[in-house]
């Protein structure tokens, strides 16, 4: 029986030391192996991805019949104001394509700035949207490789238009220099692809 004692003890502190040791060195391990990194070019993903090619389409062609829409209201404002010209200033034909004209005119520049703003918000309801797939994509990337930390590089074209766009540029642009191997970008833009 003592023998028996004996052996579970030392089976039991074997197994703690084991334990303990394995708990030790998995925690030393992760204190000494530096962070796996990975960079994605987000402004290289938006140019090449086919995915925000179509919504760009989309929304060139919708903006080409706002266009169309606008420039026919001008142009029926303008006929009108053409033809002011051709009565009596003050005269009652001429007060009533005036107020015509201004109706025309008001309309048509509330209808401008409707669509800009719809436009705008549009645009930046898919910009959100399309971030927050790289986002998501890019984090299944990164997990299907192992990857600890994924940083978003910028390409910074010189010379700049302006220097508040340099200055710009330099306070935002995080990563000096990388590998060209820790670059993921083109497996993110192909998984995003995917989701058309």
């Amino acid at each position: 029986m003592k023998k028996r004692m004996i052996t579970l003890v030392l089976l039991g502190a074997g197994i703690a030391v084991t334990l303990g040791y394995s708990h030790g060195w998995a925690q030393a391990r992760r204190q000494i192996m530096p962070a796996k990194v990975a960079t994605v070019n987000v402004d290289r993903i938006l140019r090449n991805s086919k995915k925000h090619a179509r919504w760009q389409e989309r929304m060139n062609a919708e903006e080409s019949k706002i266009r169309a829409e606008l420039d026919k209201m001008d142009k029926d404002a303008e006929a009108i104001k053409a033809d002011m010209g051709t009565r009596e200033p003050g005269s009652a034909d001429y007060m009533k394509l005036m107020s015509n004209y201004m109706d025309r005119r008001a309309a048509a520049d509330a209808k401008n700035k409707y669509y800009e703003q719809e436009m705008t918000l549009k645009v930046q309801r898919w910009t959100e949207a399309l971030y927050q797939d790289v986002r998501a994509i890019t984090a299944k990337v990164a997990q299907t490789r192992g990857l600890d930390i994924v940083l978003a590089t910028e390409e910074i074209s010189f010379p700049a238009p302006s220097v508040r766009d340099l200055l710009l540029a330099i306070k935002t642009n995080k990563v000096l220099y990388q590998s060209d191997e820790l670059d993921i970008t083109d497996d993110v833009l192909v998984q995003l692809d995917s989701t058309m």
